[in-house]
């Protein structure tokens, strides 16, 4: 299993508004709500990674950071990485996005706005998570096959019912099975997989 090491950097993007958690997110980001009391949602994304043996994570705030990139460098910058999982010290560094006037325009130019940041770091991979959904997940098998494959990209995803496509981001695969034919946004005539007809993949929210 390849371990991330230090030639890996993890960017988590923290840009969710979270509306449809009014008014828990009235005056924080979705990453930053509350969680089990003493935790916040991006906690999730953040233990995965740790977990999984990344040292260094890049989260890039974008919407009513101040909150949330106090609470970064309080509980996750300078943690040790647990034993079994690599060595070393997290470096959890917040970066809000360079913004336009009126705002930003998404993830995509989220991460265009901060590449340089990015490159600096000189990473050999770059992993790039959401940081507001919850979910357990072991980053180093994806790395791995990666790394197997020699891709360019590699994209996570799972599998849903046929019957929710029209709910996710559908992904078709090409007749070798490992690379993407084209990725559909929530298709309303969704075509089952050859081996599971009453499912579809879909990709991992970002």
């Amino acid at each position: 299993m390849t371990e991330p090491g230090s030639g890996v950097l993890a960017v988590v993007l923290a840009g969710g508004r979270g509306t449809r958690l009014m008014p828990l997110t009235a005056h924080r980001a979705k990453p930053d709500v509350p969680f089990g009391a003493r935790h916040r949602i991006i906690d999730f994304v953040l233990s995965n990674l740790v977990n999984g043996g990344c040292r260094d994570i890049l989260v890039i705030t974008q919407y009513r950071n101040e909150s949330l990139d106090g609470y970064l460098r309080a509980a996750w910058h300078g943690r040790s990485v647990p034993q079994g999982c690599g060595s070393g010290t997290v470096r959890v560094t917040p970066l809000s996005s360079r913004q336009v006037p009126g705002g930003s325009t998404g993830s995509a130019d989220a991460l265009y706005r901060n590449l340089d940041v990015i490159e600096a770091y000189a990473p050999a991979q770059v992993l790039l998570f959401g940081a507001d959904h919850v979910y357990r997940m072991d980053p180093r098998p994806l790395l791995g096959q990666h790394t197997a494959q020699r891709a360019g990209v590699t994209v996570a995803a799972v599998r849903q019912p046929l019957a929710r496509a029209d709910q996710f981001g559908v992904i078709e695969a090409a007749a070798c099975g490992t690379r993407i034919a084209a990725f559909r946004e929530k298709p309303k005539d969704a075509t089952g997989l050859p081996d599971a007809p009453a499912a579809v993949t879909v990709k991992v929210p970002l």
